[in-house]
């Protein structure tokens, strides 16, 4: 996920947004305050970003995996790779 939302196609403050939001737990209003902004700049933002990673086809593969259960995604990736 952390390659995903770091993807160099969008801008950096919203890897950093993403980032905040999905693998650290922030709020809106939590990242609104860190980047000195309003809430709906955040939202339009992070919108932007996931629309973005999905049109590049980037999210579609983690989001997949992400919605499964973990014994069944390691399972996929070991067959995967063997």
């Amino acid at each position: 996920m952390l390659f995903a939302i770091c993807h160099p196609s969008i801008a950096v403050e919203a890897q950093i947004g993403l980032s905040l939001r999905i693998l650290c737990g922030f709020g809106i209003d939590e990242i609104a305050g860190a980047f000195l902004t309003n809430k709906e700049t955040i939202n339009k933002r992070l919108f932007r970003a996931k629309e973005k990673l999905r049109n590049e086809k980037v999210l579609s593969l983690t989001e997949h995996l992400h919605s499964q259960k973990p014994e069944i995604r390691s399972w996929q990736l070991w067959r995967q790779k063997n």
